[in-house]
Formats: structure tokens, sequence, C-alpha cells
């Protein structure tokens, strides 16, 4: 390990992440706290079916975080073990969770990726190769979604297909 990789892993300590995880959980509290309704509350139905519909959102984010290790271990050719990429997605997903886009899970990915001794084409072929899928896949998915669901999966108040406003048509077009 050269003397830069050394000097980023020193300054990546506990007590950096400690504050900011305070203040996201403090806002996330103060959030709640502010607009929780107790009645609106006690009125959803805690049966058998909602716990199952629980599960199963448990259930299919369990699926989707295993499906992307399974993506990161075969464009690494089966380099990165199933336990190794599992925490590698941990990792890549929290980072695109708690920064800006530009400097998210992506940056992110690109050293820890490097930090498993991959090599530096292998690195950003990983990278990129998972931006531009789910890029498709974005655009890909949405317009069949629109087509299925209607406008009100782009603005709530649409009642029509062309009530999307300025923007949908725009986002439309371009995801043709």
């Amino acid at each position: 390990m050269n003397r830069e990789q050394e000097d980023v892993l020193k300054s990546i300590r506990v007590s950096r992440i400690i504050l900011p995880l305070l203040i996201g959980v403090g806002a996330v509290a103060y959030l709640i706290w502010k607009q929780f309704d107790p009645e609106e509350f006690s009125s959803i139905e805690w049966t058998g079916r909602a716990m199952l519909w629980m599960l199963g959102a448990v259930g299919l984010a369990a699926i989707r975080h295993l499906a992307y290790a399974y993506r990161l271990r075969l464009l690494s050719g089966h380099f990165l073990s199933w336990r190794k990429s599992i925490e590698l997605i941990f990792i890549w997903e929290f980072s695109s969770a708690v920064s800006p886009t530009s400097l998210g899970g992506s940056a992110v990915a690109f050293f820890i990726l490097a930090q498993e001794k991959l090599s530096a084409a292998r690195t950003a072929t990983i990278v990129l190769y998972t931006i531009v899928v789910d890029s498709i896949f974005l655009l890909g998915s949405l317009p069949i979604l629109y087509l299925i669901f209607g406008a009100g999966i782009m603005r709530p108040e649409a009642e029509g297909y062309f009530d999307v406003g300025g923007w949908g048509v725009y986002f439309l077009i371009a995801t043709r």
C-alpha cells in the first residue's frame, strides 16, 4: 500500500462518522416528532396481512442486496468472495445514501475496490458498467411504469397521461 492510500485510510475514523450520523438521526427524529400523528398511526390495522407485506418488502430488499453482491462478484471474475462482495455493497450503498451524487457511491466504489487489489482497469470497468446498466434499467423501466400506472407516478395530482407538465414531457422524451 502506498503512502497516499495509507493517509486516506488514516483519515477515516469512527469519530468522523459519529457526528454526521448523530446529525442525521437527530434530523430524522425531529421530523418524525414534528409530523407524527398518533391518531393516524393508530388507524393502521396491524394484521397478519400487513406483516406479510412488511416481510415481503424486507425480503425484496435482501434479494436486491444479494443481486448487487452477485453482480459485483460476477464483474470481478469471482475474485471477490460472497462475503467480501456483500460487505462492499453495504459500503457502496451507504456511501451513495449519505453523500451527494457527484461524490457518492461511485467515487467510494473506486476507492474500496482498489483496496481489494483489483487492477485499476477492472475497478473502473466494474464501476462504470454498473452506472451504465443502472441507467439503462431506469430509462427503460420508467416509460413502462408510466404506461401501466399513468401520470400519477410522475405527478400525484396528474389525472391523465397528458397532464404531466413540461418537465414530465421532457423526461418522457429523454427516456425513449
